[in-house]
């Protein structure tokens, strides 16, 4: 799964699930993080421009226990991409 760090609303902005793509956070979910949506058309993007971010950012070494962990796929909610949960 893509990692990326904080997005931005025009990142998340949506119409319809088909739009959306579950995203980690830079840590992802086995190092203590969590799990997030993004646009499809922009994870790459988003991934290239939070690389700086993420290098320097310190993940834990254990699971996370967020309930964001145990989302599948993600869905368009009232015009924002985010985990379905």
């Amino acid at each position: 799964m893509p990692r990326a760090g904080a997005l931005q609303s025009e990142e998340r902005a949506c119409s319809r699930d088909v739009e959306c793509v579950l995203v980690d956070d830079c840590c992802g979910c086995a190092a203590g993080g969590v799990r997030t949506a993004a646009r499809t058309d922009m994870v790459d993007a988003v991934v290239e421009r939070t690389a700086s971010e993420c290098e320097a950012r310190s993940c834990g070494t254990q699971a996370s226990q967020h309930r964001s962990c145990t989302a599948t796929a993600a869905r368009c909610v009232g015009g924002t991409c985010l985990p379905a949960l």
